[in-house]
């Protein structure tokens, strides 16, 4: 919380609070990360895709896999540009192949044990940590999305709205045995399923299918379930403990609920949403840290990120400092930890909420106010306090405290004043206080 006082009286400055489209509030809360495998930086630890030095170096990670048993262990898998990578809990990689593409989006699904990956050109499997290229000929071309269900790897057909199913439990092996989501004449972009549904999205709509047994095709579409929501962005959707998130093809955000979906996005946000040029390529990730249900979208041409807390219901921006975006770009649970995939240094991160550098970057958390207005009389700010945990400085790296810096605008954020910065409290001193003082005079601020 931050208290703004004049001479005479003290006012909350602002708490939390949820945006709208006349705020000019801004929350930048960049989370923060440790490499834990990846080529070249000072902080990898042991492991990274083979030759580093060549160009696979700095290629995006375009996927992961969740954790699967490989011999009596579980491991990951991870596409880095056109490898694809296995990752082991002592954080040591080895490359076990090499893909078509060497860009975009890789979406991998698996029954604990085998998985299956597409990339948009082809599928591929890996079984017993062997790395193919599926070429059974009733296996569709072009698959953009994939899932597994019930003793069945899934894949659509890009540009048509077919989906297919392996047979049992072998993602090898496809009978040809498909169905149509003709609900709507929409073509499928993506699938995944949750529990006991399979929900197939379109750029106009979303329908949900389930396990009916029949002897013809084994899934039937749930009646009443389709719905005129479809997905703006294919890499936008993400699963997080049976709720689905996306961008939807009329540029808000959407969240499912039951076998329907509310929007979660603000005016505000859509509001900057709208003035994007490209958000077709918007990417989404999503996940539960530390009580908090999290939605991450980042838009890769607009060079921006934006994070959704389920929990709280509020929004918020994600930047790395050396960027406007966050280098997130795919997501996993493994060995007990968040781990995700840099978009473009080869990087796998563990986000740690005890780490407090960004890959070995600075962390600058930004908080904007609303604007503090007197009906046009002079307002005079004798100072601003900051009221929150301070104490809790580097206490490896004595005198490198964290520091609070002030700007403010007195003309609706248009020019800003010179910063001014305090200490926010040397390690163990819990009763500091962070206090601006003498800040002159506005009408507005």
């Amino acid at each position: 919380r931050l208290d703004v006082y004049t001479d005479s009286d003290r006012t909350i400055l602002f708490g939390t609070k949820t945006l709208t489209l006349t705020d000019k509030e801004d929350f930048r809360y960049l989370y923060w990360a440790n490499v834990i495998g990846g080529g070249g930086t000072t902080e990898a630890i042991s492991g990274t895709v083979s030759n580093p030095t060549d160009a696979t170096a700095f290629a995006e990670v375009r996927g992961m896999s969740r954790p699967v048993d490989v011999s009596g262990s579980d491991v990951i898998y991870a596409a880095i540009g056109d490898d694809v990578v296995k990752l082991e809990t002592d954080g040591s990689m080895t490359d076990k192949g090499t893909l078509s593409t060497s860009t975009g989006p890789v979406y991998f699904a698996d029954n604990g044990s085998k998985i299956i990956l597409v990339d948009g050109d082809k599928g591929w499997s890996i079984v017993s940590d062997t790395v193919a290229e599926i070429t059974d000929g009733d296996f569709p071309s072009d698959p953009t999305g994939c899932t597994y269900q019930d003793g069945y790897f899934m894949v659509n057909e890009d540009g048509t709205d077919n989906w297919y199913i392996s047979d049992t439990d072998d993602p090898t092996s496809w009978p040809g045995d498909y169905a149509s989501a003709e609900g709507h004449g929409d073509n499928i972009s993506r699938l995944m399923s949750d529990g006991r549904h399979v929900w197939l999205f379109g750029f106009k709509t979303f329908q949900v299918w389930y396990n009916s047994g029949d002897a013809t095709f084994p899934f039937d579409r749930v009646e009443g379930a389709t719905k005129k929501i479809g997905l703006g962005a294919e890499a936008s959707l993400a699963e997080d403990e049976g709720t689905f998130f996306w961008f939807t093809d009329n540029r808000r955000v959407a969240m499912s609920h039951g076998f329907d979906a509310i929007f979660i996005s603000t005016p505000q946000i859509e509001y900057n949403y709208g003035n994007y040029a490209t958000v077709s390529d918007a990417v989404g990730m999503a996940r539960t840290q530390e009580g908090h249900q999290l939605y991450t979208i980042t838009f890769p041409t607009e060079n921006a990120t934006w994070e959704y807390n389920a929990t709280t219901g509020f929004w918020h921006e994600l930047e790395s400092i050396e960027n406007e975006r966050w280098r997130s770009n795919c997501y996993t649970y493994f060995n007990d930890k968040h781990y995700t995939g840099d978009f473009e240094l080869s990087n796998i991160y563990e986000i740690d909420t005890d780490t407090y550098t960004d890959n070995g970057q600075v962390v600058k958390r930004i908080r904007t106010s609303n604007e503090i207005w007197a009906g046009g009389n002079t307002i005079f700010f004798g100072g601003l306090e900051v009221i929150g945990e301070t104490g809790v400085a580097n206490e490896n790296t004595p005198g490198d405290d964290p520091q609070m810096t002030l700007e403010w605008s007195n003309d609706g954020g248009r020019t800003w004043e010179t910063s001014v910065s305090v200490d926010w409290g040397t390690y163990q001193n819990y009763t500091a206080r962070t206090v601006f003082r003498r800040l002159g005079r506005a009408r507005r601020r």
